[in-house]
């Protein structure tokens, strides 16, 4: 086994082609030393722009995919999440990986029972394939929302928490990904996040996810935010302390909030002032 470790390092180091005895080895191998070193050598691979093209040309998409689903140990799977979020970054492999049967719920069972690097692993490739909108049905009727859900409330990891929350952000930019959030405790968890999250990246994606709900989802969704009165000095806070990115969403977020105050405020001091009687002239 050390000598298959060092002879496929050696292959990689001099760029020797080790693409194809690498799948023929995960194809083969009953044993699960032998298939973590030949998926991880894969990875390594996945990584750069040639080695991705090599994989899907000679035909690894498919054992790699069934070590995903059926691997022989549990850091095996892990790894072939993350060579999945390698070659998503490739827009013509998000369709042809998303239309494989059984990829989005199995990436969604690592997300549900995997380590936190599995977990990790399985997230981002979800949002790999979420850049393709053919895909974004297929990770909401997996069950996908609830699990990020639960990472938000059970997880203390900062780095899992804001991909979750980019996750979370794709899925909310679709109408229907906004109706399948919200019927979930989003609107008091993410504000919660933005309010207490030391990572800057977790506080622009929970304002990002919180603008897509207030623009697909309406009166319902903004009138739970505007009832939050802590929201708004953590929308102000990130004005001064996020990236370009987060300071607009916040500024785009605020502006929507302060509206929706106007309109109700007017709304109101209308219903209250008294109608004139009717004056008969006779």
């Amino acid at each position: 086994m050390k000598f298959l470790s060092r002879f496929l390092a050696r292959r990689l180091v001099f760029g020797s082609s080790t693409i194809l005895p690498l799948i023929n080895l995960l194809s083969s191998s009953s044993e699960h030393h032998a298939q973590e070193i030949a998926i991880s050598a894969l990875l390594k691979l996945s990584k750069h722009t040639s080695g991705k093209k090599e994989i899907v040309e000679s035909g690894g998409l498919k054992p790699i995919l069934a070590v995903l689903q059926r691997g022989l140990s549990l850091e095996a799977k892990q790894m072939a999440a993350a060579i999945i979020f390698y070659l998503a970054s490739v827009k013509a492999y998000r369709k042809l990986i998303g239309e494989t049967p059984e990829v989005v719920p199995t990436l969604v069972e690592l997300i549900k029972d995997g380590t936190t690097c599995g977990k990790k692993n399985g997230v981002v490739a979800i949002f790999g394939l979420l850049l393709h909108s053919g895909n974004h049905q297929r990770v909401i009727s997996s069950g996908t929302i609830p699990l990020l859900m639960d990472i938000f409330s059970s997880s203390d990891n900062d780095e899992l928490i804001a991909d979750s929350l980019a996750v979370l952000a794709a899925i909310a930019e679709s109408v229907d990904g906004t109706l399948a959030i919200l019927q979930t405790s989003a609107l008091s968890t993410i504000p919660r996040i933005l309010r207490s999250s030391a990572s800057t990246a977790a506080r622009e994606y929970s304002v990002t996810v919180l603008l897509s709900l207030c623009k697909n989802g309406g009166s319902e969704a903004i009138s739970v935010l505007a009832k939050d009165h802590s929201l708004m000095s953590s929308l102000y806070l990130l004005l001064t302390d996020g990236s370009s990115y987060g300071s607009s969403k916040a500024r785009a977020l605020i502006k929507l909030l302060h509206k929706f105050h106007e309109t109700s405020s007017s709304g109101r001091v209308a219903s209250v002032v008294p109608r004139e009687r009717p004056v008969h002239v006779w």
